[in-house]
């Protein structure tokens, strides 16, 4: 059973500052509580002092599994935490992702998908994880995908839309451009031409930014609306 990509975005909330540190609020200080097992304490409002034992790093790695853990359900923070959870040494984390991105079909969708968020979460996610893991599903779930980012190129303009539906492109009458996701898969689509030798990526990245080029602008240097 393969899953289909969703999107989706929250909030989640933790106990200050986060889970396992054993602080209380107190006044416009922190002050060590007599719970939790981290050495890091406040000393008469200065900066935070550690101990050659315990750095900074072991707070912030709790702090990223506790929301990865709360999260990791949905596809987004599966893929683009992915360097993260290499860069931590979450392996055994790391491998989770990987096999469950196994499963995500990107050329089906049951709803909108959002051109700026899928390309910078997803395309650069799997970009990024798979120069550092060199696990060779995470390049093919990328050309997969952009190979799906390229529909949205069929525009008069030439320029990608903001929204589209996988294995379908532009839909007619929702042809919306925004700048602000026009100029943001160069880097992406350069990087996996870099790796697949593949120049279609690059090519139809970079066309976006020479006709922006080309483009007159007001006295301020803006981009016309």
């Amino acid at each position: 059973m393969k899953f289909i990509a969703l999107f989706t975005a929250g909030v989640l909330s933790f106990p200050f500052p986060f889970p396992g540190i054993g602080y209380m609020k107190s006044g416009s200080r922190l002050q060590r509580s007599n719970q939790g097992s981290h050495p890091r304490y406040m000393n008469s409002g200065a900066e935070p002092k550690f101990s050659k034992d315990h750095g900074r790093k072991n707070p912030v790695k709790e702090a990223f599994l506790h929301t990865w853990s709360g999260y990791k359900k949905y596809g987004a923070t599966l893929v683009d935490s992915l360097t993260t959870l290499w860069l931590m040494d979450f392996k055994d984390e790391f491998k989770y992702s990987v096999d469950s991105i196994k499963k995500i079909d990107f050329t089906v969708s049951n709803e909108m998908i959002n051109y700026l968020e899928i390309t910078i979460s997803y395309l650069g996610g799997l970009t990024g994880a798979y120069d550092l893991s060199g696990e060779d599903v995470l390049l093919k779930q990328a050309i997969v995908l952009a190979d799906q980012l390229l529909l949205t190129f069929e525009t008069p303009s030439g320029y990608p839309v903001t929204e589209f539906i996988f294995g379908k492109g532009p839909i007619p009458g929702r042809v919306i451009i925004a700048i602000v996701a026009i100029r943001t898969c160069q880097l992406e689509f350069t990087r996996l031409t870099q790796i697949t030798k593949d120049k279609k990526y690059e090519e139809k990245a970079m066309t976006v930014i020479a006709k922006l080029d080309k483009l007159e602008k007001p006295n301020t240097g803006l981009y016309p609306v």
